[in-house]
C-alpha cells in the first residue's frame, strides 16, 4: 500500500504491488503514475465509473484481468492508482474544460440545455404528478463557466 507518493515514486514511474488473484495466487504489477497520453482514456473510463477498466488501465493489463482479481486487491489497486492519478488527470480535464471554451464559447451549456429541451416531453410522460410540466431550462451562465 502507497503511504506516501514521493519523487521516487514518480521516477519509478508508479508503484509496485502484489495483486492476489481469485486463484489464490500473487501477482506482481506496477500500478503506473500516468502520462497525460492516457489522459483522455482516464477520464472517459472514471466518467463512465467503470471500475474495472481503471483498474487495468492502472496496471497496464488487458481488458478483464480486473475480474481475476480479489475484491480486496481490486479496492487497493483503485485507491492507490487514484492517489498517484487523480490530480494530475482533474488538472487535464480542467485545461482541456477551458481550451473547450476558449475554442467554442457556450457550448456545453446550449449543448446540455438542447438534451434537456429534447427529454422534456418524454420525462414529463413519466412524471407521477399529472400535469407538471417541465420547463425549458433558461440561457444563463453556469456557476464556474468563467461567464
Amino acid at each position: 500500500m502507497i503511504t506516501e507518493k514521493n519523487d521516487l515514486t514518480v521516477v519509478l514511474g508508479g508503484v509496485e504491488y502484489f495483486a492476489l488473484l481469485d486463484s489464490g495466487v500473487e501477482e506482481k504489477v506496477k500500478i503506473r503514475a500516468m502520462k497525460l497520453k492516457q489522459s483522455q482514456t482516464y477520464l472517459r473510463l472514471a466518467s463512465a465509473n467503470n471500475e474495472s477498466g481503471l483498474i487495468e488501465l492502472f496496471c497496464e493489463m488487458p481488458e478483464g484481468w480486473a475480474d481475476s482479481l480479489s475484491a480486496k486487491s481490486q479496492e487497493e489497486i483503485l485507491k492507490i492508482g487514484e492517489e498517484l492519478n487523480a490530480d494530475f488527470m482533474m488538472r487535464s480535464a480542467q485545461r482541456a474544460a477551458a481550451r473547450r471554451e476558449k475554442l467554442t464559447p457556450g457550448f456545453e451549456e446550449k449543448a446540455i440545455k438542447q438534451i434537456v429541451d429534447r427529454l422534456a416531453p418524454s420525462l414529463e410522460r413519466l412524471l407521477p404528478t399529472p400535469g407538471l410540466v417541465l420547463k425549458p431550462l433558461a440561457t444563463s451562465p453556469l456557476p464556474n463557466s468563467g461567464s
